[in-house]
């Protein structure tokens, strides 16, 4: 799988590889998904779709869920959960895969370092003859702020 950088100069080079999915895929590039797009590709963390429409204008709260939807459905976006709440970020066609530690006081979410983690669920597998092809790891707790 390729993974594209996010570095602001190169951010660019997202937009073709979004439109070619969402084509690919039978939907249109519309100006609601390249507005979710566009503040998913800025986000340093998982949103709450609410976050998300706080973030633009013109632009209505069923509307976002409807792109978020469609994101999920062709890989564009995920779903993290978060407790009882369901945030999005970008797929891995975008980003690296991630996980987060979120604080089930105030919602704060802060990014793991991957390599320890997925090292470790490959040797886990392994041992017992099993290959996986995803997983959901979450980790709630309290934050060092709270």
């Amino acid at each position: 799988m390729q993974f594209i950088c996010v570095s602001a100069k190169l951010r660019y080079k997202m937009k073709p590889e979004f439109e070619y999915i969402l084509k690919k895929n039978g939907f249109s590039l519309t100006s609601t998904r390249i507005k979710v797009f566009d503040i998913l590709n800025s986000a340093n963390s998982p949103l709450l779709p609410l976050e998300i429409y706080k973030k633009t204008s013109g632009v209505d709260l069923s509307s976002i869920y409807r792109s978020l939807e469609v994101f999920e459905k062709v890989g564009i976006a995920t779903r993290v959960s978060s407790g009882f709440k369901t945030k999005y970020q970008l797929g891995e066609i975008f980003r690296p895969h991630k996980h987060h530690l979120t604080c089930s006081q105030c919602g704060r979410s802060v990014e793991l370092p991957e390599a320890r983690i997925e090292d470790l669920i490959l040797e886990l597998s392994g041992d017992i003859g099993f290959r996986p092809s995803g997983h959901v790891f979450e980790i709630t707790g309290r934050c060092n702020k709270c």
